[in-house]
């Protein structure tokens, strides 16, 4: 573990974001449920980059809170986005099956949970 692998987790997760960049041109509500999903992933790859980061094979789990236990204790400014991990983690399954719909108001609160997130992993890493 250690620099590329971190890289190859953020470079994944990237990818997630610019699948919702490209999902952004009109209307969220059609589409609500793959922009949520693709932001729980974003946030878990930032994660899962974090654990890498402190040496330790990453889990394979969707969890983000679970996640954020692995890192917190390194990264405290972490905790603070609890909630939002809780809030984003409902999208990695149970919205990619019938059932359940995301709203046009939950699609836009994943992309701002998943930003502010991207932004503090990416200072802890010296990404910008």
């Amino acid at each position: 573990m250690g620099d590329s692998a971190i890289r190859k987790w953020v470079e994944k997760a990237e990818e997630d974001w610019q699948g919702i960049e490209r999902l952004q041109g009109g209307s969220l509500l059609p589409v609500a449920d793959l922009v949520c999903f693709l932001a729980q992933q974003r946030v878990e790859k930032y994660l899962k980059s974090l654990i890498e980061k402190a040496g330790l094979p990453p889990p394979r789990t969707h969890e983000l809170e679970d996640l954020l236990d692995w890192v917190v204790s390194d990264h405290e400014e972490l905790e603070s986005w609890r909630m939002g991990c809780k809030f984003l983690s409902q999208f990695a399954v149970a919205f990619r099956y019938p059932g359940k719909r995301a709203s046009e108001d939950f699609a836009m609160r994943a992309c701002e949970a998943a930003g502010r997130i991207r932004g503090l992993v990416r200072a802890i890493l010296k990404l910008d």
